[in-house]
């Protein structure tokens, strides 16, 4: 929902009967001429319109319609910076009609030239106020300079004037979202399907949001949802598999993920999807390779960069790690995970002191991640403070009974402490868990 919502609310006959502005009559031979290449536009063929279109404007310099036509014709084609031109001109022509001011704020958005985009839609407002439009894309730019109090109170002005329109609502919630009110979000989410009902995009931010709050089961019947409306939905699909991968449904997981990669190959979420799926199964090999497959897709995911450095770790390929490691936290200072994997790297390098600062940090950032007490826990072993490591081996199973390595690393810290029965009992459970990981992709 990052593209502004463009409204075409102006009929072009209005354009040529109602605001002609000439120093002379235009003749009927020239409004038709203008009309045809509108016609030219409209059935797609831009090259042939923008033609005529430039010679009407030659010859008739203030005849308002075929700057109007050619500035839509630069918008589709993506010629931002001609939009404007146009649109200026108009706006100097005729500086009281609405829909020009629409159109060049539309084309300044787009060129990230936002204040400008806000000072128009702005103008908008002011003279055509019971029009939603205005305010429902001004809120779309504030929300894109993250003032999100100010997008928030164009999006409510937008609902009182009309408290029907889905697309408002969906817009609010992405604010909602976007300012961690996770709760306001859904809220906001649930308002547009009860006035959308059939429109995918709606279970998918519901959906997505559920997910990020650990509300499995909602995400996974807003999945459903969209699967039913559109079976080949990469959403709803994506939304689905990452749900069967956190209950442990690994075959079905791969049977999701597998038609993503069908239908949208170069869909990067989708690499980074499986990546966990293998983190989980703990295969290295495939995490390494679905995580570069990401990475060169969309080289900016922090994610990517993080999952691949946490394969070379398992594998003991340290400064293959601590490259994608670098990368990631370049990508995201503040990324959790990538704090952790830098610990973990620390503690290999007997780097203990630089080690748990790293890990601590995570910790604050997020105190439910598993990893961060078997982290806590290595680095405890790596001191020698044994007994102390138990507690936060035992600490990361609680989060994560299905971790293996954490019973394994439980059994390291027991027979170090000669607790001999102990330790072949951890050993005995992590088998009993990687175990149960192969029978249940059978």
């Amino acid at each position: 929902m990052k593209k502004l919502k463009i409204f075409f609310f102006l009929f072009y006959f209005i354009l040529i009967n109602s605001f002609v502005y000439s120093q002379a009559p235009i003749s009927q031979s020239f409004s038709l001429r203008a009309e045809n290449a509108e016609k030219l536009r409209k059935s797609g063929e831009l090259e042939k319109a923008l033609t005529e279109l430039n010679k009407l404007i030659i010859e008739e310099p203030k005849f308002i319609p075929p700057y109007y036509s050619r500035g839509l014709i630069f918008i589709e084609k993506e010629r931002f910076d001609l939009a404007i031109s146009d649109f200026t001109k108009l706006i100097e022509l005729k500086p009281n009609v609405p829909v020009f001011y629409h159109y060049r704020a539309i084309s300044f958005a787009n060129l990230e030239k936002l204040e400008e985009a806000i000072e128009d839609f702005s103008t908008l407002i002011k003279l055509n106020p019971e029009n939603s439009s205005g305010y429902i894309n001004r809120g779309i730019t504030y929300r894109k300079l993250n003032k999100f109090e100010l997008a928030l109170k164009d999006f409510d002005k937008a609902i009182e004037i009309d408290p029907k329109d889905w697309t408002i609502f969906l817009n609010k919630g992405i604010s909602l979202e976007l300012e961690d009110k996770s709760e306001l979000a859904l809220s906001a989410f649930s308002n547009a399907i009860e006035l959308n009902q059939n429109e995918e995009i709606l279970y998918f931010y519901r959906g997505n949001l559920y997910q990020k709050l650990g509300k499995k089961q909602e995400s996974f019947e807003d999945a459903n949802k969209i699967i039913a409306l559109n079976p080949k939905s990469v959403n709803g699909l994506m939304i689905r598999g990452q749900y069967y991968a956190d209950v442990a449904k690994y075959k079905e997981s791969f049977s999701d993920l597998n038609k993503v990669l069908e239908y949208a190959p170069d869909f990067p979420g989708v690499y980074v999807a499986l990546s966990y799926l293998y983190f989980k199964l703990e295969d290295f090999e495939a995490v390494i390779q679905n995580s570069t497959k990401t990475i060169q897709l969309e080289p900016s995911h922090p994610m990517a960069w993080n999952n691949r450095a946490y394969g070379y770790l398992r594998l003991n390929k340290l400064e293959l790690a601590e490259s994608d490691i670098n990368k990631a936290l370049e990508l995201n200072p503040k990324f959790n995970l990538a704090l952790n994997n830098r610990g973990l790297l620390r503690i290999k390098r007997n780097q203990l002191d630089l080690a748990i600062k790293d890990i601590e940090e995570a910790e604050k950032l997020d105190p439910t991640l598993p990893e961060v007490y078997l982290n806590k826990g290595l680095w405890l072993t790596a001191k020698g403070k044994y007994k102390l490591a138990l507690v936060e081996f035992e600490h990361a199973i609680n989060l994560n009974p299905d971790l293996a390595i954490a019973y394994e690393e439980k059994a390291n810290a027991n027979k170090l402490l000669k607790n001999v029965k102990q330790s072949q009992m951890d050993l005995e459970k992590a088998k009993e868990i990687r175990e149960k990981i192969k029978n249940l992709m059978k």
